[in-house]
């Protein structure tokens, strides 16, 4: 009968704390994916550096990973790794060159899986 308490009294803490887990953990996604949106605009910076200009939307993000055939002064890779161009989420990040007020447009698409308004445009 005890062990049956202590049970009920282990689901019902659980029952309470899981909301706010879950909201703890969400919020860290958001988080994860601004900085995430943040690294990406300094790697794109630093391919125009190289480059004298932003990959182009047909390029897209891959080419701060693999060196597109035409160009001589890619001086990458920009990002270490091919996975930095999904979101917390696992949808792959919006980019768009030229963008639609700036030299590009780059956002996630959030946790729904359609662009939000966050964009970053340079």
């Amino acid at each position: 009968m005890e062990l049956l308490v202590v049970l009920a009294i282990l689901g019902l803490l659980a029952a309470i704390s899981a909301p706010q887990m879950q909201r703890y953990f969400a919020h860290g996604q958001t988080n994860a994916a601004e900085t995430e949106l943040a690294r990406l605009s300094a790697s794109l910076h630093l391919f125009r550096a190289d480059v004298g200009r932003y990959p182009s939307t047909a390029e897209g993000l891959s080419a701060l990973f693999k060196r597109p055939a035409s160009l001589e002064n890619w001086n990458g890779p920009y990002v270490r790794t091919e996975a930095a161009f999904r979101d917390p989420w696992g949808n792959p990040f919006f980019y768009r060159s030229p963008g639609q007020t700036g030299a590009f447009d780059l956002s996630t698409q959030g946790p729904g899986g359609h662009r939000n308004e966050q964009e970053a445009r340079r």
